[in-house]
């Protein structure tokens, strides 16, 4: 096991002036810019070039859940943790 190591954290008032810094060099308004790279393979090509060593039965399923709802697993999970008991349902919930 390897010896624990010590972190030094800036105070809070440095924290706050790295984050007005940040800011500045990158406004909100600029988040939601992504221009991907020229040489960026595109992501159809590379699940299709993925499904060749793939079971070939399982590639569909693969894909249907790459399209289904980010939160889709989390509700899942959710329902699945109830139907088991490890999480009790609200009793105005519905059933």
């Amino acid at each position: 096991m390897s010896p624990s190591r010590v972190v030094d954290h800036p105070d809070p008032a440095t924290r706050a002036a790295q984050g007005r810094a940040a800011r500045a060099a990158v406004p909100r308004s600029r988040h939601g810019e992504w221009d991907p790279p020229t040489t960026r393979p595109s992501p159809v090509r590379v699940l299709q070039e993925q499904a060749k060593s793939r079971v070939p039965e399982l590639v569909p399923i693969r894909h249907a859940r790459m399209t289904a709802s980010p939160f889709e697993r989390d509700f899942e999970t959710v329902g699945a943790a109830v139907a088991n008991g490890v999480l009790e349902a609200h009793e105005d919930a519905p059933r």
